[in-house]
């Protein structure tokens, strides 16, 4: 089914051809009259915007007469379609963006432990389909409004804007984690596989008396190639 966006779409296109139409076979027809293709073109383009400055010629033949009346005519119902379709365009793109955004983010604020993709570059598209495949709820952040679409084509909840909007708390809040402090509970995450392996790594990553990988609001989670969570520390 076409989307309702095709439809002025369509109608810019239809009438940017016929004003185009109209301004070849008026500018031809004053020009085969004798005048200058300069003259010609001038004057098509002041009586299709009705600007009125006067006639760059005296119009004072019966084929004049007509080839000036088609031009009005077809010339301003042109350009009143045309401009009636831009406008068309334009309201209801912005119509769409608005509430297209209320509604991916009344669904957002339904989720809970959910995980949120900045990003939805070439790694951004496999890491979403890998967490929706396995069954976690993603969010994904993108500036980019090609990017956007793509992703909300894919099935994915996703809001246009800035990842680096997500900046370190302040310091000072104890009941908060650093981004340094983050990037140090990876790292633990990374030595510990190295050392112990696999099940002892999921093990420590689950046990939430662990202060290695628990700590405030920082707690690692781990998923496999195939999407599925094997282990989360807030679970």
């Amino acid at each position: 089914m076409e989307s309702l966006n095709s439809y002025p779409s369509r109608n810019l296109i239809r009438g940017s051809i016929f004003m185009l139409a109209v301004w070849v076979a008026a500018t031809l027809a004053y020009w085969k009259a004798g005048w200058s293709f300069q003259d010609a073109l001038y004057m098509v383009t002041l009586t299709v915007f009705t600007v009125g400055y006067g006639e760059v010629r005296p119009i004072d033949t019966m084929y004049l007469h007509v080839v000036t009346m088609a031009t009005m005519a077809f010339g301003c119902t042109g350009m009143i379609f045309l401009t009636g379709s831009l406008i068309q365009f334009m309201t209801l793109n912005s119509l769409q963006q608005l509430l297209g955004g209320r509604r991916v983010q009344a669904e957002v604020d339904k989720l809970n432990n959910h995980v949120i993709v900045c990003g939805y570059g070439r790694i951004g598209v496999e890491l979403a389909k890998a967490l929706k495949d396995g069954r976690a709820d993603v969010v994904v952040l993108e500036q980019s409004e090609r990017r956007v679409e793509q992703a909300r084509e894919a099935g994915h909840l996703c809001i246009q804007g800035d990842a680096t909007i997500f900046r370190d708390p302040d310091p000072a809040a104890a009941e908060f984690g650093t981004r340094e402090e983050a990037v140090a509970m990876v790292k633990r995450v990374v030595e510990k596989f190295a050392q112990s392996g696999a099940e002892a790594t999921f093990k420590a990553v689950n046990d939430k008396s662990d202060p290695a990988f628990h700590d405030r609001d920082l707690y690692p989670f781990i998923y496999d190639l195939k999407g599925v969570d094997v282990a989360h520390g807030e679970q």
